[in-house]
């Protein structure tokens, strides 16, 4: 009844800012959480990443074949031994970062062997004389023996 003075009034609404802080409140307690599980996971050491086969195998036989071109132009006298020896270590590098996510590429080979890639290690290894000293150290034909031998039993 208007007029009615009886002292009890309706409930009065909460404002629609209450609600909108109230969910996201929620959804940034959320958010914290899922941060904090996420970054704290366990994660696979570097070299036990599954690789799917098949894309294995492709990667093998592209950087096989990479290899093959480099012997090739070197026995053509189209790169010097030490050109063929850094594209070499190049295709090793290139090799191991695609099959485990490390970027190789401007590590030196103590931070190669550090990074748990001791196979990249020794390869790049032996490149180095041939690549960065005043004799050639290996033939070409050891060095790319070994690259080959590297990209074809790595697993």
């Amino acid at each position: 009844m208007p007029g009615d003075s009886s002292g009890f009034f309706p409930p009065l609404d909460y404002a629609m800012l209450w609600l909108v802080l109230g969910i996201a409140l929620l959804a940034l307690v959320a958010a914290w959480y899922f941060s904090v599980f996420y970054a704290t996971r366990k994660r696979l050491p570097v070299g036990e990443i599954p690789m799917p086969p098949r894309k294995l195998l492709s990667l093998r036989a592209r950087y096989l074949a990479q290899i093959d071109q480099i012997a090739a132009q070197h026995q053509a006298g189209q790169l010097s031994a030490r050109a063929a020896h850094q594209k070499l270590s190049v295709a090793v590098r290139g090799f191991a970062q695609e099959l485990t996510g490390v970027k190789t590429g401007r590590m030196t080979l103590a931070e190669v062997r550090s990074a748990g890639l001791p196979l990249v290690g020794d390869a790049v290894e032996v490149f180095y004389p041939a690549e960065f000293g005043v004799q050639d150290a290996q033939s070409l034909g050891h060095s790319a023996d070994i690259a080959r031998q590297l990209v074809s039993t790595w697993s």
